[in-house]
């Protein structure tokens, strides 16, 4: 009895299938020719001058306005056209957004364009596809580095990988925001030099510094107190490379720093400096107890050929150690002083060598 009620329902079922299936297969084809007359408006949109209604359109468009817009953001990277793009993904909405981030799934150039956007808008997804790019170039797309020609939004995006925690992406980031030379960038990377809580302060404040025409220069006062010696000591640098003798009082200063490692920052960026004062902090750094503090002094003051320091060099030398006092001599030869040949004499007598100056003594 079951089966001949079996046998009599199966033509039913079996034809219920077909039906179902011709069905599915029609509206799929609908809403394909749905999504494809979306996308047609989508272009319209923008030929009408419509981007934000047109990345509206292409997000509710499925797989075909995900193709245009793949194919959008491609065209759309040019000084010209890319930051109108980025504004206009940002007032688009979240569903632009997500369009776009199922961009990041398609073909490698077309991925990394919309991790640019996406970057610039400070979604996390793009961040990371950026960060990832920045690292590790693909042969297959564009070189990321471009981003800096592309206006102001790249320097949204390159803060915002530079905030990422990824630390190799961001310093990457940093250093191309130096190459900015828009006054978004520095202005961004003088905030990042601003915020103790981020990681690559000393890589911005570098950066910052290389920017020529500086509109602004970084607070530098401020940042040789800051608590982080590592910190204090790029700033000393950078201090005194940027400014010259300016810098001098505030490396005066520094230079009673308790982290030996900025008084070796103060040697070093006083040695950029001309000038009698900049000799006179050199000096007076060869009292320091760090020894190699004292040894970058008399490299600097030998290189500068200063021979003011003559007495100075000549009272260290009986309490040097022998390598210092090997540089003192070799310091006093370069400077040109009447003492050197009596002390390369003493030198060599006490080590039974002989002094060999080089031209790349102290550098």
């Amino acid at each position: 009895m079951a089966r001949r009620v079996l046998g009599a329902l199966l033509p039913f079922i079996l034809a219920s299938a077909l039906v179902c299936c011709a069905w599915r297969h029609l509206a799929r084809g609908a809403g394909y020719r749905r999504n494809v007359a979306t996308v047609r408006r989508a272009d319209g949109a923008l030929a009408d001058g419509r981007p934000v209604v047109a990345l509206q359109l292409l997000a509710a468009a499925g797989e075909p306005g995900q193709e245009r817009l793949g194919r959008l953001v491609v065209a759309s990277r040019t000084p010209a056209r890319w930051p109108a793009l980025v504004d206009a993904a940002q007032a688009a909405g979240r569903d632009a957004r997500e369009a776009l981030a199922s961009v990041l799934g398609r073909s490698p150039e077309e991925s990394l364009c919309a991790a640019e956007v996406l970057a610039a808008l400070g979604d996390p997804r793009g961040v990371e596809a950026l960060g990832s790019a920045l690292v590790q170039p693909s042969a297959e797309a564009h070189d990321p580095a471009d981003l800096a020609s592309l206006g102001a939004p790249s320097a949204r995006a390159l803060v915002n990988v530079a905030r990422s925690r990824a630390p190799l992406a961001g310093k990457r980031a940093v250093a191309l925001l130096g190459s900015l030379e828009t006054p978004g960038a520095h202005q961004a990377l003088l905030r990042l030099v601003s915020d103790r809580r981020f990681r690559h302060r000393a890589e911005a404040l570098r950066a910052v510094c290389r920017c020529r025409n500086i509109p602004q220069q970084p607070q530098f006062a401020e940042l040789l107190t800051d608590p982080d010696p590592a910190f204090r000591a790029e700033a000393a640098y950078q201090y005194g490379a940027v400014t010259g003798a300016s810098a001098l009082p505030a490396l005066r200063k520094a230079l009673r720093d308790p982290d030996p490692a900025v008084r070796v920052a103060v040697v070093e960026a006083a040695a950029l400096i001309d000038g009698p004062e900049a000799d006179a902090l050199l000096i007076r750094a060869l009292r320091d107890p760090e020894p190699r503090i004292v040894q970058r002094a008399v490299c600097s003051l030998g290189c500068r050929r200063c021979l003011a320091a003559e007495s100075a060099l000549v009272r260290l030398y009986p309490r040097a150690m022998p390598d210092l006092q090997r540089d003192i001599v070799t310091a006093l030869n370069w400077i040109g002083s009447p003492l050197a040949p009596e002390y390369t004499r003493l030198w060599e007598e006490q080590t039974g060598r002989k002094l060999v100056l080089s031209s790349n003594w102290g550098r």
